[in-house]
């Protein structure tokens, strides 16, 4: 099931740049979220705690941190005053160009031996994935099947 294989490549990776980082003085927070500040230079704080899997308020609190440290800017967003956008500070840009091209290169690592073309399939395919994640849709096969599965953990439960 590709699925499974997608997850466990995904995982394998984030722990190897975790280590990688670590020898670096970086934790995973630190890493990641200068990573993906680089990556798009400004982003919307809620969006971030979103691609992170970090609550809005866990991601704040690091915010606040990196503030502190003089890392990151917040400013309120022209877009919806109520977020916040984020970017990094010039004192750190460096840092986040670096931590791209590492990141770049080990991707380009975990690909060694695919062809360009390839390259550019698991890239495609990976986005028509993350496509199709974003606009699934329900069906009733799958409605029905979850149905049955909280039926069965009710039964389980009641023993």
């Amino acid at each position: 099931m590709p699925i499974f294989a997608i997850n466990q490549t995904s995982k394998l990776f984030v722990s190897y740049l975790d280590k990688e980082m670590k020898a670096l003085n970086l934790n995973k927070s630190q890493w990641r979220i200068m990573g993906y500040l680089n990556f798009f230079k400004t982003i919307n704080q809620s969006e971030l705690a979103s691609l992170l899997g970090l609550s809005k308020a866990m991601l704040g609190q690091i915010i606040h941190k990196f503030e502190e440290k003089d890392w990151v800017t917040r400013k309120i967003s022209s877009v919806d005053r109520r977020s916040y956008d984020l970017t990094l500070t010039p004192r750190v840009k460096k840092i986040g160009s670096l931590l791209g091209a590492i990141m770049v290169m080990e991707s380009d690592r975990i690909l060694d031996g695919f062809s360009e073309r390839e390259k550019r399939e698991v890239e495609n395919y990976l986005m028509r994935m993350t496509k199709n994640l974003e606009e699934l849709p329900e069906t009733p096969a799958l409605k029905k099947l979850r149905k049955d599965l909280v039926e069965e953990l009710k039964n389980l439960e009641e023993g």
